[in-house]
């Protein structure tokens, strides 16, 4: 049983992959048939959609790291469905962004990320504040 566990990760991680790849094939072809015609990056739209995705994948590690009890409500019992979804790959364009389970574990990120922010400026006044006394 705990051996499957880091196989299924590996596995949808190498999925990921393939899918990027996928998408990248089409972009190629798509520029090589003369569909895309541009001055500027060809795959600007494929990264950006590539983004997406890794920020799904970063937000869902993210609240399974920072928030374990709220992950386990949100992927295991609330919104359970649109959870196993994340997990088995549906992280890009509008699919991920109207996911419930995705926009909660975003939700929640927000706010550590709005945390941290909040320290670091705090740290920083301290700073200012320390350098000013001593000079």
């Amino acid at each position: 049983m705990h051996i499957a566990s880091p196989i299924r990760s590996l596995a949808t991680a190498f999925f990921f992959g393939i899918q990027e790849g996928e998408f990248a094939v089409d972009v190629i072809a798509r520029l090589l048939s003369g569909e895309i015609r541009t001055n500027g990056n060809p795959f600007a739209d494929f990264e950006k959609l590539c983004d997406q995705g890794n920020d799904v994948v970063e937000d869902v590690i993210g609240v399974l790291w920072e928030f374990p009890l709220a992950f386990q409500r949100i992927f295991t019992w609330r919104d359970r469905v649109p959870s196993l979804d994340l997990l088995s790959g549906l992280i890009y364009g509008e699919v991920a962004a109207k996911n419930p389970a995705r926009i909660a574990a975003r939700r929640l990120m927000a706010s550590k990320e709005a945390e941290l922010a909040a320290q670091q400026k705090n740290r920083l006044v301290e700073d200012t504040a320390l350098v000013s006394l001593g000079a």
